[in-house]
């Protein structure tokens, strides 16, 4: 395990961190001897770990949101509603990911319908993206990530997510109000996070009627409302468009041009 985090050390990391020269060259030095020895005693035998992998069956889990996105139908109409303003407003994209998304239906909706070519879903319910990783397609176009959005736990040799997972579009879809309502984080920070996942836009969906299921009593504070969103949007991106596109969804689409 040493010599495989020695390994993943940049020598650019290392002039950073190590000033004296001479001590620069000899930590390099350990860094290949390191990789030598992993190479001589930590080779892996991959037939052995896929045979033991292959005969294993996870237990059937079910959580708070890995069942999230199993009436899928539901959510149909809003997804296309999301596909038509990607398309109308954000044709150049490339690249997406789609945080908190769930077992990433949204990311092979937007493969499928747009230009992006590329997608990352991330979410911090591994169940969630356990079946998301097995029903999706084979192919490299959509990439499943594990980690909590608002405080991801990293090791000191890898960049931090927002910075290996950067993508053109950011989408924070039906989270916001889970975020700042239910984690109490403040909608400056849950707005920093999502601007630094984002090379050139954001589309960010705002729930007016908070943790809401049809047919409650709609319960929230006084100042949760859509001008009070739509403030702090403005102080992050450049508003390009707002559009209610459900009951209880309104989607803010910005220019990330920082």
């Amino acid at each position: 395990f040493v010599f495989s985090q020695l390994c993943l050390i940049s020598n650019e990391d290392i002039s950073k961190k190590v000033q004296n020269s001479i001590l620069q060259k000899a930590v390099i030095l350990a860094k290949r001897a390191a990789a030598f020895l992993e190479r001589l005693f930590c080779a892996t035998n991959f037939e052995k770990l896929k045979r033991m992998v292959g005969s294993q069956r996870p237990n059937e889990v079910v959580t708070l949101w890995s069942e999230y996105h199993q009436n899928i139908e539901r959510k149909r109409a809003r997804f296309t509603n999301l596909v038509d303003l990607i398309n109308t407003h954000s044709s150049d994209a490339r690249t997406s990911i789609d945080l908190a998304g769930n077992q990433g239906h949204f990311s092979r909706e937007v493969l499928r319908n747009t230009k992006i070519e590329r997608a990352i879903c991330q979410d911090n319910d591994q169940w969630a993206i356990d079946k998301g990783f097995v029903e999706a397609p084979t192919d490299l176009s959509l990439s499943f990530v594990h980690y909590d959005l608002m405080a991801p736990m990293i090791k000191m040799s890898h960049g931090v997510p927002c910075e290996r997972l950067r993508a053109d579009i950011a989408f924070a879809l039906a989270v916001s109000h889970h975020i700042i309502l239910s984690q109490k984080f403040s909608l400056e920070d849950f707005l920093y996070i999502v601007k630094s996942y984002a090379q050139k836009y954001v589309f960010i969906e705002f729930m007016p009627k908070g943790l809401w299921l049809y047919g409650a009593e709609v319960d929230v504070p006084d100042w949760y409302c859509v001008d009070w969103f739509q403030d702090g949007f403005g102080k992050y991106y450049e508003l390009i468009h707002v559009e209610e596109i459900a009951s209880n969804n309104i989607v803010f689409i910005g220019r990330n041009d920082v």
